[in-house]
């Protein structure tokens, strides 16, 4: 059965994103907190002790209630709908990457964004090589506040790496995607 209507398709396919709501059981978002919460170095009661927390991957992809945020909902399905059946490996977990507060009242636009699977000095892609592209699902177990979450999105700039890498050679890139990506187009927060 379809998740995905051929306007959800059109959109992915126009904008690089998609934005669907309510996928997740009020008890998967319960569980996959708790699984969170037990590997924050910080008081969950206390949000000052979340600035500045860690760490970044607080409870692994393999964790039975992080895995089922994405295998036990229309996650993963929707994602093949999007890219082809039997494209995505159902078996890859890496896992959530969380983004802590930084105590800092100011909200900047990030000077410019990266493209997953190239080689930067801290990411373990071996240099000279490009390592695999990911489908990434951003999923918020709690409320988030405007300009408040971890992730930036600038619609369309799928469409600027395509047509650059027609013209190039996919290792022309190392680390930021320099001349692709910019803060220049409007992102989504």
């Amino acid at each position: 059965m379809p998740h995905l209507t051929d306007e959800d398709k059109s959109f992915f396919k126009d904008n690089g994103f998609l934005i669907k709501r309510d996928l997740l059981r009020r008890d998967q978002i319960d569980r996959a907190q708790d699984a969170l919460w037990g590997g924050i170095e910080a008081d969950r009661e206390d949000p000052k002790t979340w600035v500045g927390a860690g760490p970044r991957s607080p409870a692994g992809g393999s964790h039975p209630d992080i895995k089922a945020t994405l295998h036990d909902t229309p996650v993963f399905a929707m994602a093949e709908e999007l890219v082809g059946a039997d494209t995505l490996n159902p078996g890859a977990t890496p896992g959530p990457a969380l983004v802590y507060p930084s105590g800092d009242d100011e909200w900047s636009l990030p000077e410019r964004g990266h493209l997953d699977g190239y080689y930067t000095p801290t990411n373990g892609v071996p240099e000279g090589t490009v390592g695999l592209f990911h489908v990434g699902a951003t999923i918020y177990a709690d409320e988030v506040a405007h300009r408040g979450a971890g992730f930036t999105v600038w619609p369309g700039t799928h469409i600027q790496a395509a047509n650059y890498f027609r013209a190039h050679s996919c290792l022309s890139l190392q680390g930021v995607a320099r001349g692709i990506y910019s803060n220049s187009r409007r992102p989504l927060r």
